[in-house]
């Protein structure tokens, strides 16, 4: 069963399943034989006197539950209250698995994390960004001053927010209306086009993999009309010095020539051997003249050094809005390994995170004989928030401490869910409802900025498209009247409809709507709305368009997981 009260804690792509009372975080994307379950405890009132003695005892009797315990260090408690310890535990199939426990104190109260895992030294690099939100997110509720600052929204849209207490009635508020903001329309189809300086012929998007350990690395490469190529644009073309750049980084320059209708192909340098085949689909497509962006992107990168020598990760991330406001957030985490942890008693976590509120690190740990503290240093974060412009391959960042910066933007692979930022590729996931949509459904943005999706198997000239809105706070007003207005609102984004409205009220609470309207290509399209309350009073609704109302029927069973978790209660 999900719970929905913690979803604002719940990073994209993992799952909050409650068992034995417990709300458990779970990442989506566990491979086989693979485990990850994250817990943070309820906040437990007591003396400060009390408080190791607790987590001790508190420990003991938990990791018992998991399996038998092979191994139970003495818990270690830092100079700024943080106490660790990591049990080796066996399943009764012979199963290996281990279980960490941090613990927290703060004004009288608290708390432990737990995290269960197959293989911790891997698993923590690779879900440190969400174990980060984990942590930001939920502690507060639970244990106010020891948490670092809440992180950025994992995306602008699909977020909830808890519906108790008053140390989070703020953040609650917040995130109703930017999803309330995320309703009003942007309107980039209006926006003039931007056209290539005439010297360039084309920007395309690659990348070198790396096999050993499995990392790639996006580049963009520039086609001029003369014939040249140059390798690795990281600024927006018109800043390139063409002169200089081929004087001083001779080896990022070759040749390219057009091999058929779909690829070019490329000799970088020049007196290469082989040349590289570049697809015509991989473009770099330019963003609009003024265009607007609603988006959450990312960027992750790990470092699994083995059971011995640890890992560590890190991520970049970026949230740009239609009101041209952006924020950045940066965090990193080290784990010192578990098999350092049983066998010498050492168990360490560092983690540093800069967002919008400011900078802050955070140390946690064990070594026989050595001392370690935890930090936090926070600024007023201006210098991971301000204003953005598009223009073409430009965009220009204006930021709250004064500083500007301007870098290379556009849409790598003709598809706008990819955008190339500098001087990497940046990733978006699927959130909120649409986790629950198999995985051969594709996540598209329109110019417009409205993220739908679609299965991968439609036939050519089939239509099927299904948006999730955000949650919008109802304002005590009548589901059937917000349903109406918010539907009203967002059917004439589409066009004029084709039929008499047809609006409908299930006996489950349930709203409906069904008409028609003829697209730009002059194709007529069914739409079918579904609405409903969830959690307080927040509503969402869920469209749904199709070139043949068969189609509806045909993904019904794919695509009832999804709708059930959009209107879960």
């Amino acid at each position: 069963m999900l719970y929905t009260s913690v979803v604002l804690a719940a990073p994209d792509g993992w799952s909050v399943l409650v068992e034995n009372g417990e709300e458990i975080f779970i990442p989506g994307d566990l491979a086989g034989g693979e485990e990850y379950r994250l817990f943070v405890s309820p906040a437990v009132t007591l003396p400060q006197n009390g408080y190791s003695q607790w987590f001790k005892e508190r420990i003991d009797q938990d990791a018992g539950k998991w399996g038998e315990v092979l191994s139970a260090p003495q818990p270690q408690q830092n100079d700024g209250g943080v106490m660790t310890a990591t049990y080796a535990l066996q399943r009764r199939d012979g199963v290996r698995r281990y279980a960490h426990f941090m613990g927290f104190y703060g004004q009288g109260k608290a708390v432990y994390l737990r995290i269960i895992s197959s293989d911790v030294t891997t698993l923590v690099a690779r879900y440190a960004s969400g174990m980060q939100q984990v942590m930001k997110e939920t502690m507060p509720q639970r244990l106010q001053g020891v948490a670092v600052s809440q992180t950025a929204s994992d995306a602008p849209v699909e977020k909830s927010a808890p519906d108790s207490t008053t140390a989070v009635a703020t953040a609650t508020k917040q995130t109703s209306n930017a999803a309330s903001s995320e309703l009003k329309r942007i309107d980039n189809v209006s926006a003039p086009e931007y056209s290539l300086p005439e010297p360039y012929q084309a920007l395309v998007c690659d990348f070198t993999e790396n096999r050993v350990n499995n990392t790639y690395y996006d580049y963009v490469v520039l086609l001029l009309k003369d014939g040249t190529a140059y390798k690795g644009l990281t600024a927006p073309p018109e800043d390139l010095n063409i002169e200089v750049s081929r004087r001083q980084e001779p080896d990022r320059w070759g040749i390219w020539e057009e091999d058929d209708d779909k690829r070019y192909r490329i000799k970088i340098p020049a007196s290469a051997e082989k040349w590289r085949p570049l697809s015509k689909s991989r473009r770099l497509a330019p963003a609009r003249m003024g265009e607007q962006l609603n988006r959450y992107i990312y960027k992750s990168t790990a470092d699994n050094m083995g059971m011995v020598g640890g890992g560590g990760s890190f991520t970049n991330s970026w949230t740009f809005l239609g009101s041209g406001r952006f924020t950045r957030g940066r965090s990193s985490l080290f784990n010192s390994g578990m098999m350092a942890s049983v066998t010498a008693g050492t168990s360490v976590y560092a983690a540093s995170y800069s967002d919008e509120a400011g900078d802050s690190s955070f140390v946690s740990g064990n070594s026989p004989g050595v001392g370690v503290t935890s930090q936090k240093k926070h600024n007023d974060g201006s210098n991971n928030r301000g204003w953005y412009s598009l223009n073409g391959y430009a965009m220009e960042l204006a930021y709250d401490n004064g500083e500007t910066d301007r870098r290379l933007f556009g849409f790598c692979y003709d598809d706008r869910t990819q955008p190339f930022f500098g001087g990497t590729l940046f990733w978006m996931s699927k959130s909120g409802p649409a986790d629950k949509l198999p995985s051969k459904w594709r996540m598209q943005i329109s110019l417009n900025e409205e993220r739908y999706y679609v299965p991968k198997e439609l036939k050519e000239g089939e239509v099927f498209r299904v948006v999730f809105s955000p949650r919008a706070e109802l304002d005590a007003a009548p589901l059937n009247e917000w349903f109406k207005k918010a539907v009203t609102q967002n059917f004439s984004y589409l066009g004029q409809p084709q039929m008499k409205r047809e609006w409908g009220n299930m006996k489950t609470g349930l709203m409906t709507y069904f008409n028609s309207y003829v697209d730009a290509q002059g194709k007529l399209l069914a739409v079918l709305y579904y609405g409903a309350k969830t959690q307080g009073e927040y509503g969402r609704f869920v469209r749904i368009t199709m070139s043949d109302a068969s189609l509806n029927k045909q993904y019904h069973e794919q695509l009832k997981p999804a709708i059930l978790n959009a209107f879960r209660p």
